[in-house]
Formats: C-alpha cells, structure tokens, sequence
C-alpha cells in the first residue's frame, strides 16, 4: 500500500487490466481520484475515481479490495450500487461542454470506478485562494459562471441534479477553460419536482434550506441556488452564510460589485424557492441583459438595489421613503393642525 495514505491503492496499481495508477490527485466523501495512464493507448492519461466511502471504508495492508466499517455491508453495497448507476447515466452524457465524460466505469476490489479524460488544471477553490482577497474580477467570475452554467443547462434537461456545485467541483484549465466535475452527490429528479426521499448530501454555504430536507422536492432550483453562492464566493471572496443560519438572519447582499450582479445573486439565493430563477437560462439571461430581472414586493426597502439596470421593482415607495413620511411628514402635519388649532383658540379668547 502507498506509505503516505494506507486506504489509496499503491502507485502502479493495473485496474481494469488497463489502467495504471500513476499519482493521487486527492480524497473527498465519496472517493479517491487517481490520475493514471491507458497502458494500450500510451499517450492517453485518464482520472479514475474509486468509491471509497470516507470514515466508513478501509483497505488491508495486504489487499486491494476495500471493506466496510461502522457501516454494514448491505448499505455500501447500495451505495455503490448508486455510484455506478449514476457512472452509467453521465456515460450517456455525450459532448456535453465544460465536463469531463464518463469514458468507462466498473467494478473491481469490492467496490466502483468511473474514468474521465485528464486535463491540466486546478481546482477554483485554490485558484481563488491564491488570488487578493481571495476573490476575483467581476468579468472573470462571469466568465467561469457562463461556462459552468452551459454545462448545468444541458445536465438538467437530461433530468440530472448535480447537488454539490462549489468551488472545489469547479476545474479552470490554464486557458481559463472551467468544467464542472464530481457528480457523486448527482441525482436524477423528475421533472416536476415529485417530492421523492433523497440522500441530504450537501456543503453548507452552497445548499439551499430544502436540501437538508431528505424528503424535499428534487428541483433545478438546488442547484440555481448554489451557483448564486457560487458567485458571491468569486466576488466576496468568503463562502455565504448557510441556509441553516439564515432562518434567524439576514445574508447580506455582496457589495462593492454592480448593483446588477448583487440583485440576481440574492434571487438565485432566495431562501423560497418560488422565488429563484427557475431554470439555469433564466438566470444567465438575466446575467447577460437579455431580459430584465423582476423583484418581489418588499425587495426595495434594501437601498442595494437602487438604480440597478434593467430592475422592474414592484413596490411603489423604498425604505427611505417610508422613513420620511412615518417619521417626518405626517408628524410634522399633525404639529401644524394642532398649532393652527391652538392659535385659532388664542385669537378668538383674545377677541
């Protein structure tokens, strides 16, 4: 086994009787990512991901295959069973841009693997950690959304849910190229959002309040509001607040960003689903100015989105507006009726 890390399968390690282990690209919950090479076709280098369930999984000193622990047999079986039917579905998703496909998947060592084309790149969550602030230009995050977000358009209308998108699932390539990656939360849902049980697999800050919900209506608006956090991470550089917190606060809307920008942020992040983007294209369009982005009643009372381009705000008086009429004005009124009063009754006691 590899000294470093005694579940990982040791370099040089032949799978599938093809695939040789060449380096370990990193751990997550689901698995362990591998990057190898092809031994029939030796110019092409793969990534082969291994289910490997993280704290419930282990590997014998003297064995590849991986065993169960704190974790019955029966559930990983399930689990890995949900894996390669999930390899099985992306298989199908041909040329579809900004992801990496599913070129192969099996079974070996007790447990699943899924192959993917190698690219040269590093994850967005050490790409944005290496930058001021730990955040990037407005026109680069728009950027790295746009492609991410064709990915997404193309996954939903085959009935998929990523469910996990975060910056650490984001590859940019040294030519800005991103690509969505690691669909081991993915899900098929049905299209009108029956209310089906779900595994609650989530990364708070990106998650919406209806995630953490195993019996919760599978939609496209879980994953339109993670690509909202997924832009306030990018422009503020700090994860948002999770949906857990925000049901006794308030998530302050990014600033020092356009006006823009900010409003479609806080409506990909409502926390009523009602009240998002209802599909990825809605929201780039709006993004992009091709259609204008209608606010709710109560929206204007936050002066953040004052004189923001294209806003159709619904509610006829802001915050500040109130203020002076609650506070200024019809106080003010009522202190001159009752001076005018006053005076009147001096006036005619005098006479």
């Amino acid at each position: 086994m590899n000294t470093k890390n005694q579940h990982t399968l040791q370099i040089s390690t032949l799978l599938n009787g093809k695939y040789k282990i060449l380096k370990i690209l990193g751990h997550g919950g689901f698995g362990i990512t591998y990057q190898a090479q092809h031994i029939y076709l030796a110019e092409k280098q793969v990534v082969v991901k291994e289910f490997f369930l993280s704290g419930k999984c282990v590997r014998g000193n003297d064995s590849l295959d991986v065993q169960t622990q704190g974790i019955s047999q029966n559930e990983f079986e399930n689990f890995k069973k949900r894996f390669l039917t999930e390899a099985q579905i992306l298989s199908k998703l041909k040329n579809v841009p900004h992801t990496l496909e599913v070129s192969d998947f099996f079974e070996e060592n007790n447990t699943g693997y899924l192959v993917m084309p190698f690219v040269e790149a590093e994850d967005l969550g050490k790409y944005l950690s290496k930058q001021p602030e730990n955040r990037i230009s407005e026109k680069e995050a728009l950027a790295y959304f746009a492609q991410i977000a064709t990915a997404l358009e193309a996954i939903h209308k085959a009935n998929i849910l990523h469910r996990d998108i975060k910056p650490a699932n984001i590859l940019i390539g040294k030519n800005g190229e991103a690509y969505l990656i690691d669909f081991g939360a993915a899900r098929e849902f049905i299209a009108e959002g029956i209310s089906q049980t779900m595994t609650a697999i989530l990364t708070p800050g990106y998650a919406p309040l209806e995630q953490y919900d195993e019996h919760a209506k599978r939609g496209v608006t879980m994953d339109i509001y993670a690509m909202g956090a997924l832009l306030y991470r990018m422009l503020m550089g700090k994860t948002p607040m999770a949906a857990v917190s925000r049901v006794n606060a308030v998530l302050v809307p990014p600033m020092g960003i356009s006006t823009h920008v900010s409003a479609v942020i806080m409506k990909a992040m409502d926390m009523d689903v009602v009240n998002r983007f209802q599909t990825v294209g809605e929201m780039r369009a709006v993004l992009e100015g091709e259609q204008k982005l209608e606010i709710a009643d109560g929206v204007a009372e936050t002066q953040w989105i004052e004189g923001a381009n294209g806003l159709i705000v619904k509610k006829e008086k802001d915050k500040e507006d109130s203020f002076w009429l609650e506070y200024i004005i019809i106080p003010l009124f009522f202190i001159l009726i009752i001076m005018a009063f006053i005076l009147t009754t001096f006036r005619g006691c005098s006479e």
